[in-house]
């Protein structure tokens, strides 16, 4: 598991270091909330410029449960521990006061395993990550573009697994299809 955590934080550092084409002063930032136990997560953040940043969590009613703000920075990765809060869905919503971006997870056990992710690194990079601990055998990997089947393609899991697609020229959102070989959806 560290592996794979280290690469996709290898690989979150790397695209987003690249995801700005020089001359452009556009402060757009990613965010990642990632499960670390049933009660904690990390919170990775990058942004193309060093800006003052709100973290606020809320529950599936709006209620803000935490708020703080990190000052002057361009990323950070933070630990947050959830334990003393009931169990159920949050959001965590970073604001840099030039973009909002958030993210949902679920404190405690699951009831939606989801074994597959995908996270998007920039307008036309995507990380799918696989939980090889959870999953093994055949897997399908199939890439939409509104209605329409771009990319169909099966691997076999023996471990942790990631991938980087790279979609270029699409015109609608993109979505992935993650299945077992019994057709069970993972993600």
């Amino acid at each position: 598991m560290k592996k794979i955590t280290l690469f996709v934080v290898g690989v979150l550092v790397s695209t987003f270091a690249l995801a700005s084409k020089p001359g452009e002063g556009s402060a757009s930032s990613q965010l990642a909330v990632v499960k670390r136990t049933e009660s904690t997560f990390k919170l990775y953040y990058q942004s193309a410029e060093k800006l003052n940043v709100k973290i606020t969590l809320t529950d599936s009613q709006g209620k803000v449960i935490f708020k703080e703000w990190v000052n002057k920075t361009d990323g950070f990765i933070r630990p947050y521990n959830v334990s003393g809060l009931a169990l159920g869905s949050y959001t965590v919503t970073v604001d840099n006061g030039q973009s909002i971006r958030s993210e949902n997870f679920y404190h405690g056990s699951t009831p939606i395993v989801k074994h597959a992710s995908v996270l998007q690194l920039s307008d036309n990079k995507y990380l799918l990550s696989i939980k090889g601990k959870f999953v093994t055998g055949k897997v399908n990997v199939k890439i939409y573009d509104g209605g329409t089947l771009l990319h169909k393609q099966q691997h076999d899991i023996s471990g942790d697994f990631g991938q980087l697609f790279r979609l270029e020229n699409i015109a609608n959102p993109v979505t992935f299809e993650v299945t077992d070989s019994a057709g069970k959806k993972l993600n």
